[in-house]
């Protein structure tokens, strides 16, 4: 049995609406905005926005590796929480838990993800040499791009406030 590993990112969003945070993140579109420059998505299918039992269907490609990946939305609750969970994918076993805390500077929001790989002790040394750093790497990416959309919007707002 593959052993199921944890990783944890955690970002927070000054002066950030918790509506605003969560309608961004399942805004299907966003999930290719947010994709660093060495991973393309292109979404198959999906429900526009977002919902419980909703499946979303992408072609994801990783630094040149293509692969599908479906993912079935398990959990829902506005603006606090939403779970997705791997139906097909590069891992045997991958549930992403997305949630949302808003407080009076602004709002947290924390990516925790449960997954486990294949191949055994060849999957184990992968995730040891390589994926959880490649996960670090990608969500940093994702979470610098969500701020920079929410500073941008910040000062637009500022802008046509003068």
């Amino acid at each position: 049995m593959a052993l199921t590993h944890q990783f944890k990112k955690t970002v927070f969003f000054p002066a950030s609406q918790v509506e605003a945070i969560f309608n961004y993140h399942t805004c299907i579109e966003s999930i290719c905005k947010l994709a660093p420059n060495y991973v393309k998505i292109k979404i198959i299918a999906a429900p526009v926005p977002l919902k419980l039992n909703g499946k979303v269907c992408l072609l994801v490609c990783l630094c040149g590796f293509p692969f599908l990946w479906k993912a079935k939305i398990i959990e829902y609750q506005q603006n606090v929480s939403f779970v997705d969970c791997s139906t097909l994918g590069p891992f045997s076993y991958w549930k992403h838990y997305h949630f949302f805390k808003s407080n009076k500077t602004g709002t947290l929001m924390t990516d925790c993800i449960k997954y486990s790989l294949p191949l055994g002790i060849l999957g184990e040394t992968a995730d040891y040499l390589f994926v959880r750093g490649m996960l670090d790497k990608i969500f940093s990416a994702r979470h610098k791009k969500a701020l920079e959309y929410f500073a941008n919007k910040a000062r637009e707002n500022k802008e046509i406030k003068l």
